[in-house]
């Protein structure tokens, strides 16, 4: 993205990293920066900040720069962005203790500004907020809004949860497409021309399914979906996530799915007749 003044941006993405290096940058801007990997930005984005420092523009405030975006993280892993704010700290308390000479010899290096959706209410349209409320559940509207820090959800099952060590990550590969003449990314784990197999599991907090395939010698879980109460929802648990099920896979040309074992028969059967009526066509409960 070129600007009429010479100033241009390059856009990176953390989805295939490696793709990204070799670049060279005189300055990063990071959006959303709870959302990346702090692997991706140390190992590929940062070591690319080696612009030339004698170019004409060198003491821009944009040269070899750092600024990073977003909203208060919802992981773990997001949590590093906070080291700057205790970079931040230190350099007060360094800074605290130098002359008036010393701090305009050493300007500081570091920012870290926090605000909320306030700081902004002067621009921003009448019902804003009041929209978001009626919209949101209250964890988001804190998080998203407020700009809220949290440790760990307040209904979460597993108190040493960690998304990078527990949660699987869909896999995909990048294929010419001759109809369209574009790079397409495909799955690596699902196919088309395979039957889902299903296993679910009921709590009064929480309904989960897990979708696999059997693919060669590999039994391959390919998604995970689960529901959980939800205000204003009075839709049964087991129909919601009937319905989301078909919502993800209502095109796999495959109409059949095996659903595995539960000592709940009645909530797999009240899954298989909802999903039925979805035009799912052959169910086998093992």
């Amino acid at each position: 993205m070129t600007f009429i003044n010479g100033y241009c941006i390059q856009l990176a993405s953390q989805d295939r990293p490696d793709s990204q290096r070799g670049i060279n940058s005189d300055g990063v801007f990071v959006d959303e920066s709870a959302t990346m990997s702090e692997d991706f930005l140390n190992k590929i984005i940062l070591p690319a900040k080696r612009a030339n420092k004698l170019a004409p523009f060198a003491k821009h405030h944009l040269h070899l720069c750092f600024y990073d975006f977003t909203s208060a993280p919802w992981t773990v892993e997001g949590g590093w962005m906070l080291k700057t704010e205790d970079k931040w700290k230190a350099e007060l308390e360094l800074r605290a203790r130098m002359t008036d000479a010393e701090k305009l010899a050493v300007p500081p290096s570091t920012l870290f500004l926090e605000s909320t959706w306030e700081d902004n209410r002067e621009v921003l349209p009448d019902n804003y907020y009041k929209d978001l409320e009626d919209t949101l559940d209250a964890l988001t509207l804190d998080i998203e809004v407020w700009n809220k820090r949290f440790t760990q959800r307040p209904d979460g099952f597993y108190y040493a949860f960690n998304t990078s060590k527990h949660c699987y990550y869909k896999a995909y590969r990048y294929e010419h497409d001759d109809k369209t003449g574009l790079t397409l990314h495909q799955s690596n784990d699902y196919r088309e021309d395979r039957k889902l197999e299903v296993s679910l599991d009921f709590n009064a907090a929480i309904c989960w399914l897990v979708i696999c395939q059997e693919i060669g010698r590999e039994f391959r879980q390919i998604d995970s979906i689960f529901k959980k109460p939800t205000i204003g929802i009075q839709t049964n648990l087991v129909i919601q996530l009937a319905e989301a099920f078909d919502l993800t896979y209502g095109k796999h040309p495959t109409k059949e799915v095996d659903v595995w074992g539960t000592r709940q028969v009645g909530q797999s059967l009240r899954v298989h007749r909802k999903v039925i009526s979805l035009s799912w066509i052959s169910l086998q409960i093992i």
